[in-house]
């Protein structure tokens, strides 16, 4: 018995129209879905989960497209899939997606607001921004600002402070175990800076001298500060610290002008407009927006406004 011709089938592929039509939505939002958690990824700098979610998803559009379509339209669906992978993980081994450099370089700024905001809030408690590298007292082991403002940051910060023995080193076997505190180096690296979060390294500095934000020997108080001192400088990001993020070390007045007479706070292979810094009042700007030397130096002293009075630190 021959079976009547129905117009909404077709003999090639053997079912309704509507039904391989709703095989390829199926397939199209698979493949949205993929490329979108492809960005989230390569966004917050994680290029091996970009490169699986994208070929897993690439996977599965091209075995839907060819289970519903001829076998030739399925062989091209399966070549561009192991293509689109491909080109995705030599995007993210390279680092040359020019979205990924944006959003690092957006991320960079950021932490240094945080970072800014994580000060000025230990300031306000305790009256006084934290010492850059003194100890709590004349025989107590040396403690960084980076240590002192974790509580500020986040409950995890917090906990990881509450775990650091301040009656030892910053390197003792007992607070060892920091070095690798989740989403510390979220802050305290640029997500441009590879070599900073392979090593627990800090990106970001304070300038210490007499006469910064940052005496050599206590916390700078509030009330010495007038409101253009909320313009300066509080902290700078700078080449290569070779400075760990628990580390009381930093760089002084003359060391951060050599940087800035040499260049290198500008030209810089890690953002394509130059290193960052950080005002007390939380702005973050590009060190490329300083004209001279005059004025980078202008911008890390103040004018100290009353007698430093030295407080017990915490």
């Amino acid at each position: 018995m021959v079976q009547p011709h129905r117009p909404n089938a077709d003999p090639h592929l053997g079912g309704p129209w509507h039904r391989r039509r709703l095989q390829f939505s199926l397939g199209a939002l698979l493949l949205t879905v993929a490329f979108a958690a492809a960005t989230l990824g390569t966004a917050l700098w994680q290029p091996p989960l970009a490169v699986f979610v994208v070929t897993a998803g690439a996977i599965v559009v091209a075995w839907k497209m060819f289970r519903s379509t001829s076998a030739r339209v399925g062989a091209i669906a399966v070549t561009c899939a192991v293509g689109m992978a491909a080109f995705m993980v030599v995007m993210a081994v390279l680092g040359l997606d020019p979205h990924s450099v944006s959003a690092r370089r957006v991320l960079c700024r950021n932490n240094l607001r945080y970072l800014a905001l994580a000060t000025y809030d230990y300031a306000l408690a305790y009256g006084s921004l934290p010492p850059a590298c003194a100890g709590d007292a004349a025989d107590s082991p040396a403690c960084s600002w980076r240590v002192r403002i974790l509580p500020y940051l986040e409950a995890e910060h917090s906990a990881a402070y509450r775990r650091y023995n301040r009656s030892q080193p910053w390197d003792s076997q007992a607070n060892a175990c920091l070095l690798n505190t989740p989403f510390v180096q979220y802050f305290y690296a640029c997500p441009s800076d590879r070599a900073a979060r392979r090593n627990h390294m800090s990106s970001y500095c304070a300038v210490v001298g007499p006469n910064t934000l940052w005496p050599p020997d206590r916390g700078r108080r509030l009330n010495e500060l007038s409101r253009e001192d909320y313009k300066k400088i509080l902290l700078l990001e700078v080449p290569q610290s070779n400075v760990v993020w628990m580390e009381p070390k930093d760089i002084t007045m003359e060391e951060a002008v050599r940087l800035f007479r040499s260049g290198e706070l500008v030209r810089s292979d890690r953002h394509a407009g130059g290193l960052h810094y950080v005002t007390l009042g939380g702005e973050s700007k590009p060190v490329s927006s300083i004209g001279s030397v005059e004025e980078f130096v202008d911008l890390l002293q103040i004018h100290v406004t009353a007698a430093p009075v030295t407080p017990g630190q915490k």
